[in-house]
């Protein structure tokens, strides 16, 4: 991965990760999971410590998990997109809006 020229390196999930804060309130933290696995959150309106509290608070969810998950979902969200889509991104949406 490469550092984005705006992001400052730090220490997220026992890897490194890179924050860009430069933009008030709309920071941005990327990190490679594992290999494969590239993870990119987006904090609409929010804090760098809200950012990365969010993504310490990340657990992974193995195939059985999103299934029982999907089974009792109010409204199951849509499958993400296929690679020749594009890429998937999801928005959290902040409650203090």
């Amino acid at each position: 991965m490469d550092k984005r020229h705006n992001s400052t390196e730090i220490d997220l999930r026992g890897t490194t990760a890179y924050l860009d804060d430069t933009d008030d309130n709309n920071p941005f933290l990327v990190w490679q999971e594992r290999p494969g696995i590239i993870i990119r959150i987006q904090n609409n309106g929010g804090t760098v410590d809200a950012i990365v509290a969010f993504a310490e608070s990340l657990t992974p969810l193995n195939a059985d998990g999103r299934a029982a998950f999907l089974a009792t979902a109010q409204t199951p969200p849509p499958p993400p997109p296929t690679p020749s889509e594009g890429i998937a991104t999801t928005t959290i949406p902040n409650p203090g809006n």
